[in-house]
C-alpha cells in the first residue's frame, strides 16, 4: 500500500474507495515514489472529481476506468497519455 488512498497491484494503480478527487500533485508523487510502471489506473465509484492536469505526462499508462459517478474532469486532465489505448 503506498498511501491510505492508493494501493498497488502488479501494474495497476487503484484509487481506493472514499476518495472523491484526485488531483495533479497526489497522483504525480505515488508514481514518481513508485517502483513501477503503471499500466492501468482504476477510479472508484466514489470519485466525483478529476482535477486540472491530474495524468499530466505520465509515461506507460495504457488504460483508465473511468466510473460514472465523475462530474468535473479538469483541463488537461489526460494531456501527453500518448501510450494511453483505452479509457473505460
Amino acid at each position: 500500500m503506498i498511501s491510505e488512498e492508493f494501493k498497488v497491484v502488479g501494474n495497476v494503480l487503484v484509487v481506493c474507495e472514499g476518495v472523491i478527487e484526485i488531483d495533479h500533485p497526489s497522483i504525480h508523487k505515488v508514481i514518481s515514489d513508485a517502483s513501477f510502471e503503471v499500466e492501468e489506473v482504476v477510479l472508484p465509484d466514489t470519485l466525483r472529481v478529476i482535477g486540472d492536469d491530474a495524468f499530466f505526462d505520465i509515461p506507460g499508462i495504457k488504460r483508465i476506468n473511468l466510473p460514472s459517478s465523475v462530474y468535473r474532469i479538469g483541463a488537461q486532465a489526460f494531456w501527453g497519455l500518448d501510450d494511453l489505448e483505452e479509457l473505460v
